[in-house]
């Protein structure tokens, strides 16, 4: 079921279960959404509606989105989430057959969705009706197993890893060469990793090795039909909360144990003021910390800058996301040049690697950067990974950059062959 939100009123109602309680699947999971050092833990089921970007009007599909009005039947929980989803991180590029199921952007509705948030759990169901989320609710609690929680299928191991060593040299060459030229401060360049498994992966299974892996991460999956985009991500891109903003500016990367350089730094500085520069005329009472701090990861470390700020009343996400999205931090700086270069020479659909993913309500909402992200279908994954160039960058230095950020996704699946 799909078409404008706004003109729909959807219902909605939850129950809290006992520790005891685990509901059984109804089916595969549309959305999974993890962040263990939240305790948080979301599995969506089914689509009541469905909201699609609109290329010429609502290209993300955030003013939908933001327009819809869920009324609750049983008192609301303080969890997070309505409509889950994301969108591309070129709204504009026409999609290639893997990407064209997941559109522009695409958010769904769920019909059910099971929410662990610390040591609570809730089950949520919506509906087109009064009667619907309730009736729901009530064959869902029904058929809760009263036990552990099924263990899932076992993930499937890598039989064979393909990638070019030689068409990224040739990519970070044109990088430079369109430094020097000038126009161009800065560029993130991205690279495919095609992947053969032994098997099917599955989003719960996978979601689980990621975020055992990845703590510090928002995990997450998104299925649409056969295919399924997951990865675990260490950068919101916006997280609004009571009118609160907060921004992670996350770029600058070297391997543990070693410090940021002046390439590092000049990079990273490029993010910051572009998100500075983009919220000014949004927000209120501005906070950047003065200095970044390191961020360790699983294999690599972060420069990191957070930014606070205060939404002005009368600006809407759909306006702050567009004036944030992409940050230098995918795309590069002047952002308009960057899109054109990475057009121009990557060579692939990015799809919604390095877009957003996350979650929206009627006045919240948490969107990540799609990174440390792998679109699967059947038996062959394609894994996404970047580097940040600027002027001085080696190919050398960037490829070990991105093989160690696709260690994310292969380390979850058991390493390489």
């Amino acid at each position: 079921m799909s078409g404008p939100a706004r003109q729909i009123r959807w219902f909605a109602a939850a129950r809290e279960l006992s520790s005891e309680e685990v509901p059984v699947a109804p089916g595969p999971p549309a959305f999974v959404w993890r962040r263990p050092n939240e305790g948080l833990h979301v599995t969506a089921f089914g689509e009541v509606a469905i909201v699609e970007g609109d290329p010429h009007r609502d290209p993300l599909g955030l003013c939908e989105v933001g327009a819809s009005a869920v009324q609750w039947q049983t008192p609301r929980p303080a969890v997070p989430g309505l409509w889950w989803g994301g969108f591309a991180f070129d709204a504009a590029a026409p999609r290639d057959a893997a990407w064209r199921p997941f559109g522009a952007a695409r958010w769904i509705l769920p019909a059910l969705s099971f929410v662990e948030q610390r040591d609570r759990r809730w089950l949520l169901a919506t509906g087109a009706s009064p009667e619907d989320p309730l009736r729901r609710l009530e064959v869902a609690v029904q058929r809760c197993s009263g036990s552990e929680a099924p263990a899932g299928s076992p993930l499937p191991t890598v039989r064979e890893v393909e990638e070019s060593r030689d068409r990224w040299t040739g990519l970070v060459d044109q990088a430079n060469a369109a430094f020097a030229a000038g126009g161009l401060s800065k560029v993130v360049a991205a690279r495919p990793i095609d992947v053969a498994l032994d098997g099917k992966v599955e989003a719960i299974a996978l979601t689980k090795s990621l975020a055992a892996m990845h703590a510090g991460c928002s995990t997450f999956a998104v299925a649409v039909g056969n295919a399924l985009f997951a990865g675990a991500t260490p950068e919101t891109l916006v997280r609004i909360e009571r009118g609160e903003v907060a921004i992670d500016a996350l770029a600058g990367t070297v391997p543990p144990g070693t410090s940021p350089g002046d390439k590092e730094l000049r990079e990273h500085r490029f993010v910051v003021d572009a998100i500075v520069d983009a919220l000014r005329p949004l927000t209120q009472h501005l906070e950047v910390a003065p200095e970044p701090a390191l961020i360790p990861l699983r294999n690599l470390v972060h420069l990191h800058t957070p930014v606070r700020a205060r939404l002005d009343p009368t600006v809407g996400l759909h306006a702050l996301v567009a004036a944030l999205h992409p940050t230098p931090a995918v795309c590069g700086t002047p952002r308009d040049a960057a899109c054109s270069w990475i057009r121009e020479h990557e060579g692939f659909d990015r799809g919604w690697y390095a877009g957003a993913v996350g979650w929206v309500d009627e006045s919240d909402a948490h969107l990540c950067v799609a990174l440390r992200s792998a679109l699967f279908d059947d038996r062959r994954a394609r894994l996404f990974v970047g580097a940040g160039l600027v002027p001085g960058s080696t190919a050398a230095g960037e490829w070990d950059e991105t093989t160690r950020k696709a260690s994310a996704v292969l380390d979850a699946l058991g390493g390489r062959p």
